[in-house]
């Protein structure tokens, strides 16, 4: 039988800034991909919503995996170690496990500097009112987001707009983040409320 050489593992040559990435985009994802119901109250014309969740994934699984991806990545370019060169694809696979319409307002809310209004969901994303008001909900029950009332200049009826959790802040001015994560996503599912 033919021997294939094993190449050794070099941990300790691990980038730090690297493995912070893998850790961060982890933690997003236990957010991302929580489980949560939400639903419209009785008399609320669409503005408002109630939501139970499941308790969010420990991400140790997903640090375990997404390390393992960046190790494949630096084995394919001949490296035995994992450098800022293999997050790229980290941060793209790991976003692509989530479901779209949140990674659809995430990355919106990127490329917002994190606030972002019900009008500006509308017209970016081409949704519904009733669609962008749920994922709104759904953010906020998630903990990914805060939300609130406010007075949209111009408009005398109540508009929300949600706030990026201050835990994720590092995503605003990340170049590597910003350059990587796509600002303009469209719903895959039918907009049809």
């Amino acid at each position: 039988p033919i021997m294939t050489p094993r190449m050794k593992w070099d941990k300790s040559n691990d980038s730090r800034d690297a493995l912070k990435y893998i850790v961060g985009m982890a933690d997003l994802l236990s957010y991302l991909r929580c489980v949560a119901q939400v639903w419209e109250t009785y008399d609320s014309q669409g503005s408002d919503y109630a939501y139970s969740i499941s308790p969010r994934e420990v991400p140790r699984r997903a640090i375990t995996c997404l390390k393992n991806l960046a190790r494949g990545h630096a084995l394919l370019t001949g490296r035995n170690q994992i450098t800022l060169d293999d997050i790229p694809i980290v941060i793209k696979t790991a976003l692509d496990t989530a479901p779209i319409e949140r990674v659809s307002l995430f990355s919106l809310l990127i490329a917002n500097n994190g606030i972002l209004t019900t009008n500006q969901i509308l017209s970016s994303l081409n949704v519904a009112r009733k669609t962008a008001l749920r994922t709104m909900a759904e953010l906020k029950a998630i903990g990914l987001v805060d939300m609130e009332d406010f007075h949209e200049p111009g408009q005398n009826n109540l508009s929300k707009r949600i706030m990026l959790n201050q835990r994720f802040n590092w995503f605003l001015s990340d170049p590597m983040i910003t350059k990587i994560i796509p600002h303009t996503r469209i719903y895959s599912n039918q907009d049809t409320d």
